[in-house]
């Protein structure tokens, strides 16, 4: 079952002799990923590893591993995650909410804050928070435990659905 999928009738300008589309916001104005960048970024809102994306793609790991770096090139962010919230933010993906859980989530508001820097690497959030890093990376830890996730895109996408975190205003 997908968690997220891309959602083309939302990206505001296709170009099909080309195979690109275009996502516009207002930090990144005219990003265009290619269709194949594209269904790469579907693959990793599943919170998919390259090795898995690859096998769904029938497409090596390292072909994974160049569109993820085109893309974050494209959108000027330094992981996966950041990719995953710019995408998220320019409306080109679709966050399922038909969500069912085993457990309620509860989360601390130590945890909710280490969430909403998902994007940066655990140094960066560290020192935003005032925080050290290795109790960022025990509140991810918690984080994916609580939320029944592997990895951040996995963590980012679940919190979307379940209304934990919102998207930042455009005022940001």
């Amino acid at each position: 079952m997908a968690v997220a999928q891309i959602a083309p009738q939302r990206v505001t300008e296709q170009i099909e002799s080309k195979g690109f589309l275009r996502m516009v916001t207002d930090e990144h104005p005219g990003i265009r990923f290619t269709s194949r960048e594209l269904a790469v970024l579907d693959q990793l809102c599943k919170g998919y590893t390259d090795k898995d994306i690859a096998w769904e793609l029938y497409v090596a790991p390292r072909t994974v591993s160049f569109h993820l770096t085109n893309m974050r090139q494209k959108a000027g962010v330094h992981s996966r995650t950041a990719l995953l919230m710019v995408a998220i933010k320019a409306g080109m993906i679709k966050i399922d909410s038909g969500l069912q859980l085993c457990l309620p989530v509860t989360l601390t508001l130590r945890q909710i804050q280490v969430l909403q820097l998902a994007g940066e690497h655990s140094r960066q959030a560290a020192s935003a928070l005032g925080i050290a890093k290795h109790t960022v990376d025990y509140n991810w830890g918690r984080i994916y435990a609580a939320l029944q996730v592997c990895n951040r895109p996995q963590a980012l996408v679940r919190a979307f659905q379940l209304g934990l975190i919102t998207l930042p205003s455009s005022s940001d």
